[in-house]
């Protein structure tokens, strides 16, 4: 299955590590992707966490990477992202633009992957800016999940 990711699980990003490890399952890179709808990615929370909000047709087509996933691995990203109770997983179509090796794609390939949406939260997320693409410390610096306190920072950005 493929998986469209557009935060920390990205190369380069805090938890990219998740998607590295063989012991989490298959994790294999297939090149950057745009969203083919609009959608609101923010940066939220105590811990600077991205968050794509179910409200699709606000916000930007968003820049993202598309991985190749096992079941094994499905299960290792829902525990990181707390779904089905944090994050909701589901569909999202994308457009592969570079491959792999960082070329540009002559024949963009629109694919369907899953992704993680956050819903339920709070009114105030919806004026938080916009990113067309995460990176961490612009404009927050993200805060590991070692580094944080036993208090439910889920109760920043959602309704409980």
């Amino acid at each position: 299955m493929l998986s469209f990711v557009y935060g920390t699980l990205k190369r380069g990003q805090p938890n990219h590590h998740l998607l590295q490890n063989p012991s989490n399952g298959k994790g294999k890179y297939l090149g950057t992707a745009k969203t083919h709808e609009k959608w609101p990615l923010v940066v939220g929370s105590r811990h600077n966490i991205p968050y794509i909000l179910d409200c699709p047709g606000k916000g930007h087509n968003v820049m993202g990477e598309v991985f190749e996933i096992d079941n094994t691995m499905l299960a290792a990203l829902d525990r990181l992202e707390g779904h089905p109770i944090y994050y909701q997983r589901t569909d999202i179509n994308v457009t592969l633009v570079q491959d792999a090796d960082g070329n540009p794609l002559q024949n963009q390939t629109p694919v369907t992957c899953m992704f993680y949406v956050l819903r339920n939260f709070k009114d105030h997320m919806m004026e938080l800016p916009f990113l067309e693409e995460y990176k961490n410390g612009i404009p927050l610096k993200y805060n590991p999940h070692s580094d944080r306190d036993e208090e439910d920072h889920r109760v920043d950005v959602m309704h409980i």
